[in-house]
C-alpha cells in the first residue's frame, strides 16, 4: 500500500529504460499487488487531511466544500485562541519537524484554511470562505503573495513534509482491522533540509 502512486503519469511502454518501468516490472516478477490510496486516504474521515488538522491543533469546522470538482480534498477550521502568524508558523514547524516559509499578513488568525500535499489551488478559496490563513505545500510565491495582499497569512510547510505520516497511519488502520498482520512502515527519505539560522 502507497500514500503516492507509482504511476502519476500515463504510461505508454514498462521497460527497464524507466525507473518507473523497473519498479513495475520488479513487482509483477514478485506477484505483489500495489494499492495507492494517495488523494482519497487524503480526503477520506480520519484520512491524512484530518490528522493534518489535529496535529496542527485546528479544529475542522463543517463547511461546503472548498472545490466543487475535488469536494474531498482541504478543509478549514479554527485554533482554540488567536495567535500571531509567526507562532503558528513556528507550531507549524515544531508539528511536521519540518521548516516552514511564512508569508504573514501581519493579522492575528483564528480561522485557518489547510490542505496536505501540494493545497495549491486553495489558498483563494480558503480566503472567500473567511480564513485568516491557509496552510499547505507547494504554495507558489505570487499565489502567497496574492492571499497576502488581501489580508491573508500563508504558511508553506512543504509538499512532503504535510504527508510522511500517511505510512504510520496505514499501519494504525491495518492493525485495527487485525493485529496478526505484519506491517511494515517505510518513509522515503528524501535527503535533509538545510535551514540557516539568524
Amino acid at each position: 500500500i502507497s500514500h503516492h502512486p507509482l504511476i502519476f503519469s500515463p504510461v505508454k511502454s514498462i521497460t527497464e529504460d524507466s525507473i518507473v518501468g523497473q519498479k513495475i516490472l520488479l513487482l509483477l516478477q514478485a506477484g505483489v499487488s500495489l494499492l495507492s490510496l494517495h488523494t482519497r486516504f487524503d480526503g477520506a474521515l480520519g484520512g491524512l487531511n484530518d490528522r493534518f488538522a489535529r496535529d496542527l491543533g485546528i479544529f475542522p469546522e463543517s463547511v461546503a466544500p472548498l472545490l466543487e470538482e475535488e469536494p474531498y480534498i482541504g478543509g478549514i477550521g479554527h485554533l482554540s485562541v488567536k495567535t500571531s502568524p509567526e507562532e503558528l508558523a513556528r507550531t507549524v514547524s515544531r508539528a511536521l519537524s519540518a521548516p516552514v516559509k511564512l508569508y504573514s499578513a501581519q493579522l492575528d488568525v483564528l480561522r485557518i484554511g489547510y490542505c496536505c500535499g501540494s493545497g495549491k489551488d486553495l489558498a483563494a478559496p480558503c480566503l472567500l470562505a473567511g480564513a485568516d490563513a491557509f496552510i499547505g505545500g507547494d504554495i507558489p510565491y505570487h499565489t502567497a503573495l496574492s492571499a497576502v495582499e488581501e489580508g491573508m497569512t500563508v504558511i508553506d510547510c512543504g509538499h512532503h513534509a504535510s504527508e510522511k505520516k500517511a505510512a504510520k497511519i496505514f499501519r494504525e488502520n491495518l492493525y485495527a482491522l487485525s493485529a496478526d498482520l505484519d506491517v511494515i512502515a517505510y518513509v522515503e527519505d528524501l535527503g535533509g533540509e538545510i535551514v540557516q539560522s539568524d
